[in-house]
């Protein structure tokens, strides 16, 4: 796989947002947490969300290193259902500092640009908050859908910083 250098966004949001979460007026949506999900499934998630925007960092490891991954108990895992179909996921992940941190998120491709990505990140930052975390934080970078950042920044993220790193692509 060939190595680029990619610009990485971090944005961390440190306190909890005011009202309640937003509302969709669709009775289609179902919000699941994954306890204890298979690598197949998992794999399934990640790698349909992730296919066009090059996210690779997962597919390296195997089955048994996965499933530790991901059924650690500081990951929580929801799935968005639309119509009884999974259309996509967040993954929270509670740091050993007191920060949570939104490790994956996303919609698969047929359910981008329908107003569900705002409402999915909407939903993962009134879930982390309800655990008080001492910060929200997450990263993005240039590979990541274009709508990504501003979604983030419109959320009330803000930038921390910003580095390049080396990243494999898939050929």
């Amino acid at each position: 796989m060939p190595i680029i250098p990619v610009k990485t966004t971090y944005l961390a949001m440190s306190s909890a947002p005011v009202g309640e979460a937003r509302k969709l007026q669709r009775e289609d949506l179902l919000l699941l947490q994954a306890k204890q999900p298979t690598a197949a499934f998992y794999r399934f998630l990640y790698t349909e969300v992730g296919r066009d925007l090059m996210w690779v960092d997962r597919g390296f490891l195997n089955d048994p290193d996965l499933v530790k991954e991901i059924c650690d108990p500081a990951v929580t895992l929801q799935v968005l259902y639309v119509s009884g179909v999974p259309a996509g996921y967040y993954e929270l992940y509670a740091e050993a500092d007191g920060s949570i941190r939104i490790a994956y998120f996303g919609l698969m491709p047929d359910f981008r640009a329908q107003g569900l990505g705002s409402w999915l990140l909407d939903q993962a930052i009134y879930e982390a908050w309800m655990h008080h975390p001492t910060r929200l934080w997450l990263h993005t970078c240039e590979l990541d859908s274009p709508a990504a950042l501003k979604t983030y920044l419109q959320a009330g993220f803000v930038i921390t910083h910003e580095e390049t790193v080396q990243q494999q692509i898939p050929d």
